[in-house]
């Protein structure tokens, strides 16, 4: 993917996450629990921004009731220590 699809891929999602937040944290879900190993060997971010943004995933489905999905989504984040 060369630099302009990545500009217009990254503004979609920062529209997507403006617009209706749900179903980011939706997308997020399916990308992560799909290509964990994506999250995992992803190397332009600390830990600490990585479990931080699991943490954010995790609690936006705990507020919905959803645990099973917290639960695969912990199953990600402990492959990050």
């Amino acid at each position: 993917m060369d630099e302009k699809e990545q500009e217009k891929l990254n503004r979609l999602l920062d529209d997507i996450q403006r617009r209706d937040f749900d179903r980011y944290m939706e997308m997020c879900y399916e990308s992560i629990t799909r290509y964990p190993e994506q999250i995992v060997d992803f190397e332009e971010v600390s830990l600490e921004q990585k479990q931080a943004a699991m943490d954010r995933i995790i609690k936006h489905f705990a507020e919905r009731d959803m645990f099973e999905r917290c639960q695969e989504l912990k199953l990600v984040k402990e492959q990050l220590k």
